[in-house]
Parts: C-alpha cells; sequence; structure tokens
C-alpha cells in the first residue's frame, strides 16, 4: 500500500513539534550543565578555602602570622587565572570552610552524599553542595547561620527533588 503523502501543514506541524521536543531537551541540558558547573565550582571554592586554612592557620580558627598569605596567593591566582582570586574572595573561600566543614562519621563516610569527584573532594571527604556559590555567600558573615541556612536550604531542595 502506497504512503499516503502528507500536507505542507501536516509537516508543518510534524517540524513543529520535533523543533520544540529538541528545544526542550537542549534546554534540559543546559540547566543540568549549569547545575553541574555550579556544584563542582562551590566544592573548588570549598576545598581552596579548607587548602587556606589548612597552609596558613595550621588548622587553628585565626592565623599565626596574619592575613599575608591572602595577599600574596590572591595576586598570584590572578595572574594565572583572571577575575575572581581577590583577597577578599579568597577571605570568603575561608569563611565558607571554616563555617562548612564536613565532618567524617565514624565508619569514614562523609554524612553528606557523595557528588563531587573524589579527586576535587581530596581523599575520603567527598561534599554535595545543593546550592550555588552565590547563595552561600549571602549566609557568609556568620559561619554558624552559614551552617544552618545551608542546612535548611539543602532540606528543601531535597524534599522539592523527592516530588518532583
Amino acid at each position: 500500500m502506497p504512503k499516503k503523502r502528507l500536507t505542507r501543514p501536516q509537516l508543518h506541524d510534524q517540524h513543529d513539534r520535533l523543533l520544540a521536543d529538541v528545544s526542550s531537551l537542549l534546554e534540559q541540558a543546559r540547566r543540568t550543565a549549569a547545575r553541574s558547573v555550579n556544584t563542582i565550582l562551590t566544592s573548588v571554592y570549598w576545598q581552596i578555602g579548607r587548602r587556606i586554612v589548612e597552609h596558613e592557620q595550621g588548622g587553628k580558627t585565626k592565623a599565626e602570622y596574619g592575613a599575608g598569605l591572602l595577599v600574596s596567593l590572591a595576586r598570584d591566582l590572578t595572574a594565572r587565572y583572571g577575575r575572581g582570586f581577590s583577597k577578599s574572595n579568597l577571605f570568603q573561600m575561608r569563611t565558607f570552610f571554616l563555617g562548612w566543614e564536613i565532618f567524617q562519621t565514624a565508619s569514614g563516610k562523609s554524612e553528606m552524599a557523595p557528588t563531587v569527584p573524589a579527586p576535587l573532594a581530596n581523599g575520603p571527604t567527598r561534599v554535595t553542595f545543593s546550592l550555588s556559590w552565590s547563595h552561600y555567600l549571602t549566609v557568609l558573615p556568620d559561619p554558624e547561620t552559614l551552617r544552618q541556612e545551608i542546612v535548611t536550604a539543602q532540606r528543601a531542595i531535597e524534599a522539592r527533588r523527592r516530588l518532583e
């Protein structure tokens, strides 16, 4: 039986449906990629803060010899990588780490779900950050407020994802 030829309006409708379907797929992929990039950048900033604390402060809350390292590190990172590594940004990364340290459980597993690749996690600590860096910055000044806000926001996001 010969195939029935489609009319011009039918071809146009099929094309529109295909275009809408492909567009939806691309938009979803872009949103997913943006979320992944945000998660990785936030984790990297947390790790930068961790390394600053471990190097400059030896794990203590206050540095032994002032903020000189942040100034030189900011200068060198900015020269190498461009914007985003000013002294104040590095200070925020350090504050972020201090406000949201990931403690290990007795079993050695992180208390948070692992989503950041191991090379970025630097060892057994694997960290999940549900918010973008800019969201964390809004609550950075007080480490305890940061910790409480992050927990609340992550719980809300997880609840929403369960509903989807």
